[in-house]
């Protein structure tokens, strides 16, 4: 049986790719990047196919369940820092539910936990030297990861990060609103270690994350249609 390639760019797994298969498991792509190529054309046909497969296989086992994906969403970090976000869709099975994503800290304590998957497999140590280094931080993600009880992060995240796909635990959909209310609070916690101030660990939970939503909400709105380059 001939190897899968990528439907984009044609490499196979000898060639050195990793296949992906879409959702509807009618294409398959090399990685992320090829996948968001092809999406736009893609789209109109992937959710009318994965129902249908979903019809059929279901059909036959008698169940009423459909398949489902989890939307998600990815930061690039690069020249892209501190925060560019990407929504994206995902499998429920992916492997950063099976392991492979680290859940940020600090989106546990305010009841918004998230996982964390990092796309480059090797040791980011290898990365604080790195000629072009700053290709690889990703400092959104970094605010994200920090201990709340030292402000810091583990090393591993503070360089060599590259580009990661984050998605709530529970898999419910996680919005570009969403996960920016989420970095904005990590960094904001991250200002007060700044200050010389060290919250408790109890001060971050639930209540106190609404609040801040609540608030960044409200500023947000405040400035919308403000034009920062005429100050008005």
């Amino acid at each position: 049986m001939p190897s899968p390639r990528c439907k984009v760019c044609g490499k196979s797994p000898e060639e050195g790719s990793k296949i992906m298969r879409c959702p509807c498991k009618t294409v398959n792509y090399c990685g992320v990047e090829c996948q968001r190529l092809d999406w736009k054309e893609h789209k109109r046909t992937c959710k009318a196919l994965a129902t249908k497969k979903a019809e059929m296989v279901n059909g036959a086992s008698g169940s009423t369940s459909v398949p489902t994906v989890v939307k998600a969403v990815d930061l690039t970090g690069g020249f892209n820092m501190p925060f560019h976000p990407i929504d994206v869709e995902i499998s429920s099975n992916h492997e950063m539910f099976r392991g492979a994503g680290i859940l940020s800290p600090l989106s546990r304590l305010i009841g918004q936990p998230i996982l964390i998957y990092r796309h480059l497999r090797d040791d980011a140590h290898k990365y604080i030297n790195h000629p072009e280094r700053q290709n690889y931080d990703n400092q959104a993600v970094t605010h994200m990861m920090i201990d709340p009880s030292t402000g810091y992060a583990a090393p591993r995240w503070q360089c060599g990060i590259g580009r990661v796909t984050i998605a709530r635990q529970d898999k419910s959909p996680l919005t570009t609103l969403d996960l920016e209310k989420i970095w904005m609070y990590c960094d904001s916690v991250l200002d007060s270690f700044s200050d010389g101030h060290r919250p408790s660990l109890q001060s971050h939970n639930p209540a106190a994350f609404e609040e801040f939503a609540k608030k960044y909400d409200e500023e947000k709105k405040e400035y919308e249609g403000f034009d920062f380059s005429r100050g008005e």
